[in-house]
């Protein structure tokens, strides 16, 4: 009995991990065409035929709803549970899920089992990762019931486009915007190894000189100086510095080296003096504030050379210098370091 058992769940469990793959992580190329038509009648009024026109390519879905123009959506996403529930939970209206799925050409069962995502056999991953049917939903839509005004919100609203994203299924604008954004992740992510090797190339230099190096939080800068340097923390590093007595505190700004940096150059001067503007007025007006401080502004290689050109005429007060960064497969070495003139003449202190 227990091995017939076992069989029946290793069954089960190979019958989900088909279902899993066949919504949409490798769905073939066939192509499915086909007419959905229903007739829907709302609050005593005349019946309505609704007639829908769709063609199924793999991960692409087109509806042409009659008289109208065809939509495209790509299967790209996982279905959304809960947001799939409400959807089906406001077009049900006051019905009974009974009701509502028999105008629907469906079953309670059915319908019910898309909401929580169970099928009562073997948990929650059978239909947790399955898409309603196209058909399914055009005609949970069609017989969806008129919501008050103020019930609507958005995620949940009973239209076409939200029940199909709530199944996995974008717009190609969305589809576009999801792309763009794991793009922006996959570069994100290459900006934070080049930070992260810029980090460990500084302290090794620091520690080569003879320093004592360790990590300073925001509450190690005086209180007076944290304008402009605790904003955008994530692209500045903080650093104790201490060797012979003398202890400050070192800031990196980091901010100016990422991609969109390195593919337009031209940008980085400008944007530095707008990124740095804070550190250089607290230097002119409360230069005594910044006396146990260093600020120091790495810039790759063209940006560098352009920034320090328009720097030729400016005087500091105290230690503020650009480092120039090579990168090379998302490592770094440094280059030149141009430290500001100071107007009291000191050099590197």
């Amino acid at each position: 009995m227990r091995l017939a058992d076992t069989a029946f769940r290793c069954y089960k469990r190979k019958k989900d991990i088909v279902i899993l793959n066949l919504m949409g992580r490798n769905k073939d190329n066939k192509e499915k065409i086909y007419d959905v038509e229903f007739t829907v009648a709302k609050g005593g009024q005349a019946p309505l035929s609704k007639k829908y026109h769709v063609e199924e390519r793999g991960r692409e879905i087109t509806i042409t709803e009659e008289g109208g123009a065809p939509t495209l959506y790509l299967n790209r996403n996982f279905p959304n549970i809960s947001r799939r529930a409400r959807i089906i939970s406001n077009a049900k209206g006051e019905r009974t899920l009974a009701q509502f799925a028999e105008v629907c050409d469906s079953s309670a069962a059915t319908l019910s089992r898309f909401m929580t995502g169970n099928n009562g056999l073997v948990g929650k991953s059978a239909y947790s990762n399955k898409p309603m049917s196209i058909e399914l939903i055009l005609k949970v839509v069609g017989n969806a019931a008129e919501l008050p005004e103020g019930a609507r919100s958005s995620g949940s609203n009973v239209t076409v486009d939200e029940l199909m994203a709530a199944n996995g299924y974008l717009l190609t604008n969305e589809a576009a915007e999801q792309d763009e954004h794991y793009m922006w992740r996959r570069e994100s992510d290459q900006n934070q190894e080049i930070i992260d090797s810029a980090r460990r190339v500084f302290i090794q230099a620091l520690i080569d000189e003879g320093y004592m190096v360790g990590t300073a939080s925001r509450e190690d800068i005086p209180v007076s100086a944290r304008y402009g340097l605790v904003m955008y923390s994530n692209h500045r590093l903080r650093f104790k510095v201490s060797r012979d007595g003398e202890s400050f505190i070192w800031i990196v700004h980091t901010g100016l080296v990422n991609e969109y940096y390195r593919d337009h150059p031209a940008r980085v001067a400008p944007d530095f003096f707008s990124d740095c503007a804070p550190f250089f007025l607290r230097d002119m007006w409360e230069p005594d504030s910044l006396q146990n401080l260093r600020y120091t502004v790495l810039l790759t290689e063209e940006g560098y050379k352009e920034t320090v050109s328009r720097l030729s005429d400016i005087e500091v007060n105290n230690y503020i210098s650009l480092q120039e960064l090579f990168i090379l497969d998302n490592t770094c070495r440094f280059g030149d370091e141009y430290i500001i003139p100071r107007r009291d003449g000191c050099i590197g202190s």
